[in-house]
């Protein structure tokens, strides 16, 4: 037995001697990666042999010398090999999963992006070390105190790290010590397969460097190597911004706080909204009359009730009277709505502006507007919330005590509210409108409608008419002219032919633009229609509504933006018919861009359906999706969605919330989908231009942007109201009132 562990013994300091002398054997092999790694390798002499390895591995190696005593053995060399190996088959991997996912492009639309310095589109060769590591690479732009850089990928370059930067070529050429030897911080660092891309930004400013590079930078501008990336960008932004205003989903108002009472400086109503304007003509006044003061430096949220005789509200964070107000509103079918008001900041220089051009042309309402800029503004928004929740509290609630605040609502008409309009970015009229009033005989759909003309111009004319009339947009009509008619002999005023362009619902009646085919008439129509109106030109009042929504427009789009709590989704569908949804639109108080990806792609399963009900909207105009959107996702990002009218029943959609009240996460949204026409990008006629002056330097890129926007089918317009059916589901649970 002791012979045994004797032997034993013997054996294994055999063999430990074996492993000491294969351990030492460290100056016969040399680690080489080149090419076989996707890093940049350099050359590295240790243990009397140089070596070619990227960054990623000499770390690794250094780690391991370090474990043996400073030594490069055998077992280090084969430890770096294997663990290089395993992270390439780990990258690959990795990097295929990335590629193929894909991904939502967000664009945040309350803002512009700006440069404090010209940036030059220039490439120039680079040396970055950090340490005793060195990477070469190329400059892609440089500015005053920034670079972007690219170089093959690099494992070890962290954000906020400090490098030491060599303009190589530059320093060469100009013989300038300071272009050896430039302290930067990496600002931002991305990375595809084979390249990384860092921003860098000075770390501490450099006299001599700065002033030389501002002379060179001003001297290749002279040759248009400017970057315009910015530029482009903020167009896209603008086309978007564009279409989201074009197609608000529920009406805006611009409220002026006097001492003791509010203003209207404006409403503002697109198409898809026009429906919602008939059911607060007389009780609008009276409801924000009757609600406290507007609180100056945060906004507000109230849940709205409203029917033809009372008005009701209650801020959201009164539970029990938010629950009275659902209520009521279930059992008597009343109106619905979430107010949100918000305190705006209209724009100095803007104001000004505007206000200069107006004294020349309106000085009484210029001198109005002033004083209005100089008090409290408001912007608030009524969120229709009928569709999504009042239908599924349909019995009387238990325990109801609070009762909701209400307001009578006087049986008189209130003539003090602005008529609405359509935000707008370009108003341009051919020719001066002027208030004329004559009778016209208009002939639609073989009636004939007698009315009294609002306004005329050599080319067109405006008239009201009842609501129970059936025209659409671009329809044709011919109108009789009788007073004119006795007054000439030499020209036929009978069944002039005329266009309908634009056409809008207010106080129980349309209000219809009409333009005049100026193809169909005879030339003595055009002459006596430009000789009525040249004739009594002095005479006659201008109708100067374009110059006055123009402004108000420009004044209030930007604090409508900032104060936009909902989300914009851009939908479109390429050529193959593939549904996505390409831009998330995002605000600061949206918070659209903390979502996932996974969040809203999930949501594209549903694009094909809505695809198909906007088709048949795009043949009617005014018309959109009014309902809501419910989703929950668990732990893994994974979500699950449902529309408000993809319910078959309604036992259906109560236990698919009752699922997701109790998921990780949960979202409810008002949603509102509005149809885009595929031409409706090019009625912007200010920025084509601008995006087309682009193409010489981003040709790839503007005409992307451009089959983009051809590509869009319509804006689904989103708003969290996920407390309210949280708080419903909740209370309709503990009352028993859901299965």
């Amino acid at each position: 037995m002791a012979e045994h562990a004797d032997l034993k013994q013997k054996n294994q300091a055999f063999l430990q001697g074996l492993e000491k002398q294969r351990l030492n054997k460290d100056c016969l092999r040399i680690i080489d990666l080149r090419g076989k790694v996707s890093g940049e390798c350099q050359a590295y002499e240790f243990g009397g042999r140089r070596h070619y390895l990227d960054d990623r591995a000499y770390l690794l190696v250094k780690q391991l010398m370090n474990r043996t005593q400073g030594r490069y053995t055998v077992a280090v060399y084969e430890a770096v090999l294997k663990t290089i190996k395993q992270l390439e088959q780990t990258n690959t991997l990795e990097e295929s999963v990335e590629k193929n996912k894909p991904t939502i492009q967000r664009l945040i639309l309350d803002e512009n992006f700006s440069r404090t310095e010209q940036r030059l589109n220039f490439s120039t060769p680079v040396k970055l070390r950090i340490a005793d590591v060195l990477y070469s690479g190329h400059t892609v732009n440089i500015s005053l105190t920034a670079i972007r850089v690219t170089l093959k990928r690099s494992y070890t370059l962290h954000k906020g790290d400090s490098v030491s930067v060599e303009f190589s070529e530059l320093s060469e050429k100009h013989r300038l010590s300071f272009l050896s030897a430039q302290r930067y911080i990496i600002l931002k660092l991305e990375h595809d397969e084979a390249y990384s891309t860092l921003i860098l930004t000075q770390e501490n400013t450099d006299t001599e460097f700065t002033q030389w590079m501002s002379g060179f930078i001003e001297q290749q501008a002279k040759q248009r190597h400017i970057d315009t990336e910015y530029e482009v960008l903020n167009l896209q932004k603008a086309f978007y911004r564009r279409l989201w205003v074009n197609h608000l989903a529920y009406p805006v108002l611009w409220q002026v706080q006097h001492a003791d009472y509010p203003d209207y400086q404006a409403i503002f109503c697109g198409v898809e909204a026009e429906w919602q304007t008939q059911q607060w003509q007389t009780s609008l006044s009276t409801l924000i009359e009757s609600l406290p003061a507007p609180d100056q430096k945060q906004q507000e949220k109230l849940l709205i009730l409203m029917d033809k005789k009372q008005v009701c509200f209650s801020p959201l964070k009164s539970e029990k009277q938010v629950i009275a107000l659902l209520h009521n509103a279930a059992i008597n079918h009343q109106q619905l709505f979430l107010m949100l008001r918000s305190p705006i900041q209209i724009d100095e220089i803007l104001s000004t502006t505007s206000i200069s051009a107006l004294k020349e042309e309106m000085p009484g309402y210029a001198q109005q507007l002033a004083n209005n800029l100089n008090r409290p503004q408001y912007a608030i928004h009524l969120i229709d919330l009928q569709q999504s929740l009042t239908p599924y509290i349909a019995d009387a609630q238990k325990g109801i005590v609070a009762q909701p605040e209400c307001y009578d609502i006087p049986i008189w008409e209130l003539n003090d509210l602005p008529t609405p309009y359509a935000l707008s970015h370009i108003i341009k009229r051919q020719v001066q409108r002027y208030q004329i009033r004559t009778p016209v005989a208009i002939h639609i759909n073989e009636q004939q409608w007698e009315t009294t003309s609002i306004d005329v111009s050599s080319h067109g004319l405006s008239v009201t008419l009842p609501l129970s009339i059936e025209v659409s947009l671009d329809k044709v009509v011919y109108v009789d002219f009788p007073r004119w008619q006795s007054q000439t002999k030499k020209v036929s005023l009978q069944r002039i032919p005329y266009q309908l362009k634009n056409k809008k619902r207010w106080k129980n009646r349309y209000q219809l633009g009409f333009e005049r085919i100026q193809e169909h008439c005879s030339s003595s129509q055009d002459q006596f229609f430009n000789h009525v109106i040249a004739s009594n030109q002095q005479q006659l009042k201008q109708n100067q509504d374009d110059l006055l929504q123009g402004h108000e427009s420009r004044l209030f789009i930007p604090s409508l933006l900032d104060t936009a709590e909902s989300i914009p989704l851009f939908l479109g569908a390429d050529e193959s018919g593939q549904r996505r949804i390409y831009i998330v639109g995002c605000t600061e108080l949206n918070n659209a861009h903390q979502q996932s990806d996974n969040f809203w792609l999930s949501m594209e399963v549903h694009l094909a359906e809505l695809h198909e009900q906007v088709k048949n909207f795009q043949a009617k105009e005014g018309e959109s999706l009014n309902t809501a959107l419910y989703g929950f996702g668990n732990s893994q990002d994974q979500w699950q969605w449902m529309f408000d009218h993809q319910f078959i029943a309604q036992h259906d959609k109560d236990r698919f919330l009752q699922r997701a009240l109790t998921a990780k996460q949960f979202y409810a949204f008002q949603c509102y989908i509005s149809p885009i026409s595929r031409r409706e990008a090019d009625k912007q006629t200010d920025l084509l231009p601008q995006l087309n002056q682009q193409r010489s330097k981003q040709a790839h890129r503007i005409k992307r942007i451009r089959q983009q926007l051809s590509e869009l089918f319509a804006i689904a317009e989103l708003t969290d109201i996920t407390p309210l059916i949280q708080l419903v589901y909740a209370n309709s649970s503990a009352s028993e009132h859901i299965p």
